[in-house]
């Protein structure tokens, strides 16, 4: 576990204090002040046959919607999917993309894969696993009209998929595509076809049955989802015999958990909540590089942002180092891509733009907005709260007039519906979860997928380019003219780029990914 890429050195940038709202802080801080027993039940028994006896709990910033490993696309719900379901394919501990269900296979051309399955593994209802059920999980993701899966942008390249036998299938593709497999192994799980079939996509989406090392217990919304070591896993048994999950929107009150032995690990926290435990011997806090980008979505289709100069203003308007330095307190590294260091296709090259409030204006003006535009930007997480008030108060000082909003469904009821408003921004995130560039210009840029706020031509070409070449060293010119290219054009609000931190109770054996995945077939505790 020590291939990871070395954490970026302290950068000697030019400090500037950064001056946002005191609320937010003030609000964590009280929570976290609460006492531990008035949040946090005591460690659940289990009946697990295997595993150490122990529980592992873990906190998560937000809640997952669905159990389904074939609905969703989000950080957190992958992350439990993890643990519950198999892919064909898995991201190894040097984050190489690797078979799992998928023993072996071919690339007889550029668009056909042939793969063999294995035929040693048990679903948690005992069924067996076979092809039927990899076409079954492919076909909900791209048929099932009632599921509505998220997923449909990472199969949209699939023309067909054939069972040769019960342990074998041939995915044809479209269009070549390098990522493919890495896209394989990133959130793209093997539901049961018998499961799935007898109790229908809602009773199973909280009720999920997969092929992985933990099975799932129960579910209570709102407080915490259980799940025990599946004994029978084909890797062999967890080294725990319970995970509990808890959701803790806000990170001060998850570190309160810990330090009262409630809870084992917290991931993503800020460094400045845990630099007390740095020294302390009962608990390890670890940073690895991340690949999630952190960035402000513009409608460059419609109203004032439809004009480059406005989205470039924007840009120059936001000091992404004051951010980064006084907020983050180092968890991030400014950024002008949407691929991080630790992703293929990031271009060094590429620089953030430069705080300049000056030039910002002067575009504005070019633009027919010297007397000012307004700008809501809304947002759905707290832990986004400070860069967020932060992005809102620095626009307000090149005269523009911003109005900060929280909607909780913001993103699925209006970003995904194509429905924000031609003067509306939203503070979001992609988190290259194949450490490929490809996963996001997909979800972000790309026309033919999901590029709903923008897209042209030129980059489209650059997009398809790159993801059919086979040559890395080939890629990776076509990622660096890309990444040139969408810097130029300020589609969205660059922001910076993710460096995790996760806390853990020392008696917790686990070594953090730069994948964000939370992977717990291996974890221990003492």
């Amino acid at each position: 576990m020590n291939n990871h890429p070395s954490p970026p050195p302290d950068l000697a940038l030019p400090r500037r204090r950064l001056v946002v709202s005191a609320l937010g802080v003030v609000a964590v801080l009280a929570l976290g002040s609460l006492s531990a027993c008035s949040l946090f039940g005591a460690e659940s028994s289990t009946n697990a046959e295997c595993g150490n006896g122990k529980t592992l709990t873990i906190s998560l910033p937000e809640e997952p919607t669905s159990l389904d490993g074939n609905y969703d696309t989000l950080v957190v719900p992958a992350q439990v999917s993890a643990n519950l379901y198999d892919g064909l394919f898995t991201l190894n501990e040097d984050l190489d993309p690797v078979p799992n269900l998928a023993a072996d296979y071919t690339q007889p051309d550029a668009t056909t894969y042939k793969m063999t399955l294995r035929d040693d593994v048990t679903f948690h209802d005992g069924s067996k696993f076979t092809s039927a059920d990899v076409i079954n999980s492919f076909d909900r993701i791209t048929k099932d009209k009632k599921l509505a899966s998220k997923q449909t942008t990472y199969v949209s390249n699939i023309a067909s998929i054939k069972a040769d036998g019960e342990h074998a299938v041939t995915f044809k593709l479209i269009e070549p595509d390098a990522s493919f497999v890495k896209t394989l192994a990133s959130l793209l799980y093997i539901t049961p076809k018998a499961a799935t079939d007898e109790l229908g996509n809602a009773k199973f989406a909280t009720n999920p049955v997969g092929s992985g090392p933990f099975k799932f217990s129960e579910w209570v919304k709102g407080d915490h989802l259980t799940m025990d070591a599946n004994c029978d896993y084909w890797r062999g048994e967890p080294k725990v015999s319970r995970v509990v999950w808890r959701f803790i929107s806000q990170p001060a009150t998850a570190l309160a958990g810990l330090e009262s032995g409630q809870i084992d690990m917290v991931p993503y926290v800020s460094p400045d909540l845990v630099e007390s435990l740095k020294s302390n011997p009962d608990f390890e806090v670890t940073t690895v590089p991340g690949v999630r980008s952190f960035f402000v979505q513009m409608n460059s289709f419609e109203g004032p942002t439809k004009d480059p100069r406005v989205r470039q203003a924007l840009n120059y308007a936001i000091d992404k180092e004051a951010i980064v330095t006084d907020l983050l307190k180092g968890a991030g590294l400014p950024s002008g891509q949407l691929a991080t260091p630790a992703v293929f296709g990031y271009n060094p090259a590429v620089t953030p733009y430069p705080y300049d409030p000056e030039k910002a204006k002067q575009l504005l003006s070019e633009a027919g907005f010297a007397n000012g535009l307004t700008l809501t930007i809304y947002n759905d997480k707290a832990v986004n709260n400070l860069p967020w008030q932060a992005v809102g108060e620095q626009l307000k000082k090149v005269g523009i007039n911003v109005r900060l909003k929280t909607d909780a469904n913001y993103f699925p009821n209006t970003f995904l519906e194509k429905k924000m408003g031609a003067n509306e921004m939203y503070m979001a995130g992609c988190s290259s979860l194949a450490l490929d560039a490809d996963f996001c210009m997909g979800l972000t840029f790309d026309s033919k997928r999901r590029g709903l706020y923008f897209n042209s031509p030129e980059t489209d070409q650059l997009i398809t380019q790159a993801r059919g070449e086979q040559s890395e060293v080939a890629r990776q010119k076509i990622y660096d003219e890309l990444m040139v290219e969408l810097h130029e054009a300020a589609p969205v609000l660059f922001l910076y780029s993710s460096v995790d931190t996760y806390a853990r109770s020392s008696q917790v054996s686990f070594t953090p990914r730069s994948d964000q995945k939370l992977w717990l077939w291996n974890a221990k505790k003492s």
